[in-house]
């Protein structure tokens, strides 16, 4: 089975399969002249660019209009003919050039239409995009706006990109009326539209890219939502090459597609017939595959991490039986997304499942780690990762169970025997070199002789890596190489090896001195604070050194787990840790000179001596000179990143494609890049290791896109039609009479049940769901710049929300003091909303687990995560003491929350948005308004020993409050008595006054 492109034994099923890709295109579609950069000759077809008018006359002038592509490939010239006919979601098989289809996509749908010789500019808005989409889009954009030599004003298309609050509302709003594209972050645009900035009517349509992330609570379904009630005849599209995405939950695909406002779905997978055609070229030479076999020690240590993989899987099956599904196997957790499922399961029962359960995710996610680190990481590398493991794994006073279960399997002494073998065995130091080093530099070595051969191979060398670690490690080494004299072609690294021993080394060495430093300025602590007394008057020993208390064992262990410091168990911290010791490698620097020959022995003096002179490395720093090299003499090293590959290619043109790792989406990159050069095709080399992780882990990538879109096509073709109306979706909206009472009582005033319900909303929650779902039951969501609050229900009940990471976070930096104190100066009844994620547990333990230790491998002790809680619950204790008008509300979910919402808004009235913005803005003149009085009624009820007899005869006394908190420690003394006038005077200076 070829590796490269597909499975090729699975022919007809797959050509089964793709019957049902070919829809049958509309007979009666209008036509629009679209022009190919290419002309092939073949019938163009013409769509409409703007909205049907009713009246025929303006139809009838509407003029067509060239529009020049940059798309030579057929297929993708179909996915844009059926993107540009129909709103519909498009699935295209991942590194199949999404980018570039949707940059000439914008382009199409951005072109001004002339109507009765008036051209008229569209206004397109881009969801969605990264900063890399937005860079390819405007390359793209301002190559397709060159195509069409049209200079004048009114046919450009500006693409504009809004990803922050670096333009004011009023800029924004010219920028909108003056159309074109613009790449828009899905917060401010929905600020605008809810603002007034933007007018829904008058934008020609929406495009969203990367779809798999919209769902139901995601801004851009808030946006389409809106969108769609207020335009009926803008276009909708949206655009995904994730299909991975759309096989989990039930009926994804149609969920999809209600969340995005969409009838129409487009899959286009690699297998498809067109893509297919498109991509086989016969002149394109066959691509090498170089399988690589890995020593026997990494043969054991993968055997091995595999073993204790699959048995903590088992374990943690057999802890959760009630919890666990088929998903969870060994075959299954080379699959990127096994982690993420595993959570999506466990998460919202984290606060249920067991210390050890907890234990083995975190074992699943490091065995994964350590399987990569095999693969990428040299010998010493990965012998030092294994040693940051063990240590911390180590025992210590404050931590019970701190092994982890998989360091008691019997395959991890395996691990790490072999791991140290690989580094050192028999008082020799071995230092394995990866295999894939001595392969890659004779792929080099023949590339020079065929370039001798074909001088027409002019490029570069192209090499791409997965991360920048393992570019970093190949450049090392390809500069450092050296060639055996004798026998066959072999190459060298040891030079790079013995760099990494001495950078091992000298880690080691200086952990070992920062250690013993700390420890003797702790001893020299402990002896200045000891006090000097004469042997008369010191304490004679103990005679018994045993001594029965009851329960003194558990005191004891209590004690020591209360004065132990915070355990640093995360690997990077362990590197700061006071018990170091040196287990391996107790060389000095002359042992090292033994390693090898005389030109390594020069080698590792010459790194001696730059680490003895630190001066010298800025020194030749300065110094360097750089040349100019040939493009046939560069050997370029590049990691894998899937939005901007296709640009390395198209910019390099290497002549030769080395793949040092696999990677789906690469791969169908450079089928893309050789089809679009069919002339001068790079010759490609796919580099992996035999029986492998690596091997595996493409393979698996394979099938589950495949497998995506098997199930995307079957629901596809029992996806039932969709028809809506407003009436539709009014029916979940609320009605006012639900929600308001009419009741004319005590000189109230009389409200309309018609009348517009409405909450303030701070500009800066947009980045959560629930200003969307308040939008979708019927209430209308005022975007402010409030300074006090994020939500404002009612004139007198002001709502701050917090997130559990942001609460925790509030009470670390003290913010969330300051927002009640504000909340409690201006509103009668303030509140702070505790909401919890959709997806995560009821429980405070998740998120004290996350703030204990974020990137541990080891799961914290129960122990431990319940003092997080108490220090929680004390910080909330202290807050309402503190506050006590101030109420706390607690939601499970963005759901329960507008429920609330709704509740906190029966029967009262509207907030003024005046009032709301100014809140906080300007201190108030007069402070006898019902809020202050408030303040002040709490504040004296606060007061030791007073009671509400003093307080009604304060109250009596002193109608005025300006009066009250005006007077002078005498005369509230003569007013109320020395004793509570005491005790008032200094409460309100104390308390109140500024």
């Amino acid at each position: 089975m070829s590796l490269f492109v597909r499975d090729e034994d699975d022919e007809q099923e797959q050509e089964q399969l793709v019957l049902d890709l070919n829809s049958v295109r509309d007979d009666n579609a209008p036509e629009a002249n679209i022009k190919d950069g290419q002309d092939d000759g073949e019938e163009h077809v013409e769509y409409p660019l703007i909205a049907r008018e009713e009246e025929e006359d303006l139809v009838d002038q509407i003029e067509p209009i060239n529009i020049s592509l940059t798309l030579p490939l057929k297929f993708q010239q179909l996915v844009l003919e059926d993107l540009v006919s129909d709103d519909s979601l498009l699935i295209l098989g991942k590194g199949l050039g999404l980018e570039p289809i949707a940059a000439n996509l914008l382009h199409t749908l951005s072109a001004p239409a002339t109507i009765a010789n008036v051209t008229k500019r569209s206004l397109v808005v881009v969801l969605g995009a990264t900063d890399e989409d937005n860079e390819k889009f405007s390359e793209e954009l301002q190559e397709l706006s060159w195509l069409d030599e049209d200079d004048r004003d009114d046919s450009k298309r500006p693409f504009i990109v809004i990803k922050s609050d670096q333009y004011t509302a009023d800029k924004r709003q010219k920028l909108y009326q003056s159309g074109g594209i613009m790449s828009v972050t899905s917060r401010i645009f929905i600020v605008d539209m809810l603002s007034g900035i933007v007018n829904p009517s008058k934008i020609t349509g929406i495009v969203v890219m990367h779809a798999e992330r919209v769902n139901d609570l995601s801004n851009e379904s808030f946006i389409v939502h809106m969108y769609r009630q207020q335009n009926k005849w803008g276009f909708i599209k949206a655009l995904t090459d994730s299909a991975e995405d759309f096989s989990t939950g039930f009926s994804p695909l149609h969920r999809k597609l209600k969340d995005l406002r969409l009838k129409k779905i487009l899959l286009w997978p690699r297998f498809h017939i067109e893509v297919s055609s498109s991509l086989m070229n016969k002149d394109t030479k066959s691509v090498t595959e170089i399988n690589v076999m890995m020593t026997e020690s990494m043969k054991h240590i993968q055997t091995g991490l595999l073993g204790c993989l699959k048995k903590c899987i088992e374990e943690l099956k057999r802890k959760n039986p009630t919890l666990a599904i088929d998903y969870w196997n060994i075959e299954n957790a080379l699959d990127p997304n096994f982690l993420g499922v595993i959570h999506m399961i466990l998460d919202p029962n984290w606060h249920r499942i067991s210390f050890d359960s907890k234990q083995l995710v975190k074992d699943i996610k490091l065995l994964k780690h350590l399987l990569k680190c095999l693969i990428s990481y040299d010998a010493v590398d990965f012998y030092e990762v294994i040693q940051l493991v063990l240590e911390a794994n180590k025992p210590s006073v404050d931590k019970r169970n701190s092994e982890s279960p998989w360091l008691m399997a019997d395959e991890s002494q395996a691990v790490i025997s072999y791991a140290k073998k690989r580094v050192y065995e028999n008082d020799e130091y071995v230092l394995e070199e990866n295999p894939k080093w001595e392969q890659l530099a004779i792929l080099l070595d023949d590339i020079v002789i065929e370039r001798a051969h074909n001088p027409h191979k002019d490029g570069p060398v192209l090499i791409m890596c997965s991360d920048s670690k393992v570019c970093f490690q190949l450049k090392r080494f390809l500069s450092t190489m050296k060639e055996s004299k004798t026998g066959s072609r072999s190459y060298s690294g040891r030079k790079v090896m013995v760099d990494k021993l001495q950078a091992y080394l000298d880690a080691k060495e200086e952990k070992t001195n920062v250690t013993s430093k700390i420890q003797e300025a702790a001893a020299q602590e402990s002896q200045d604070q000891e006090v000097t007394i004469s042997r008369a008057f010191a304490r004679g020993p103990v005679t018994s050194k045993r001594r029965r208390t009851r329960g003194g064992a558990a005191v004891a262990a209590v004690g020591r787990l209360l004065s132990a410091p915070t355990p640093g168990d995360d690997i990077e911290s362990k590197l700061n840790k006071d018990d170091v010791e040196m287990e391996l490698f107790e060389l000095d620097a002359s042992d090292i000179e033994d390693l090898g020959n005389e030109d390594e022995e020069e080698q590792v003096e010459e790194i001696g001596k730059v680490a003895e002179e630190p001066e010298a490395i800025n020194e030749q720093a300065s110094t360097r000179t750089f040349e100019y090299i040939d493009r046939e003499n560069q050997v370029i090293t590049e990691r894998y990143q899937s939005k901007t590959d296709d640009l390395i290619l198209q910019e390099l043109m290497p002549s030769f494609i080395i793949m040092y790792e696999p990677d789906l989406s690469f791969i169908r990159r450079v089928e893309v890049h050789q089809a679009n050069f069919k002339d001068d095709p790079a010759r490609t080399y796919f580099m992996y290791y035999n029986d492998s992780v690596e091997e595996q882990r493409h393979l698996t990538a394979i099938k589950k896109e495949k497998e995506a879109f098997t199930k995307l096509i079957r629901e596809k073709s029992s996806l039932a039609s969709h028809f809506e109306t407003e009436e539709d979706f009014s029916k979940f909206s609320i009605r006012k009479s639900q929600v308001m009472n009419t009741r004319i009582a005590g000189g109230a005033n009389f409200r309309n049940p018609s009348d517009e319900s409405r909450v303030l909303v701070d500009h800066r929650e947009f980045r959560a769901p629930l200003p969307g779902l308040l939008y979708r039951i019927g209430l209308r969501v005022v975007p402010c710049m409030l300074t006090v609050g994020d939500y404002i229900v009612t004139p007198k009940v002001c709502i701050e929300r917090k997130s559990i990471p942001d609460l925790i976070g509030s009470f670390k930096s003290g913010r969330l003091y300051e927002q009640c104190e504000r909340m409690s100066k201006y509103y009668e009844l303030p509140a702070l909303l505790i909401e919890f994620d959709n997806n995560q547990s009821f429980s405070l333990e998740p998120f004290s687990e996350t703030r204990i230790r974020p990137n541990s491998v080891q799961a914290p002790h129960p122990t431990s995560s319940g003092r997080m809680q108490d220090e929680i619950q004390m910080n909330l204790a202290a807050l309402v003491l503190k506050f006590p008008k101030m109420k706390i509300l607690w939601s499970s979910s963005p759901y329960q929350t507008t429920e609330l919402i709704m509740e906190l808004k029966a029967s009262r009235e509207e907030p003024d948005i005046v009032k709301a913005v100014e809140a906080g803005t300007k201190e108030d003149k007069q402070r006898n308004n019902d809020s202050t009085k408030s303040n002040i009624i709490t504040l004296l009820q606060n007061i030791p020993g007073i009671t509400n007899v003093d307080l009604y005869s304060i109250m009596r006394k002193f109608k005025d409050v300006n009066k009250l908190t005006g007077m002078d420690r005498e005369q509230l003394n003569d007013a109320v008595g020395e004793d509570l006038g005491e005790r008032i005077y200094d409460h309100i200076q104390a308390n109140y006054i500024e």
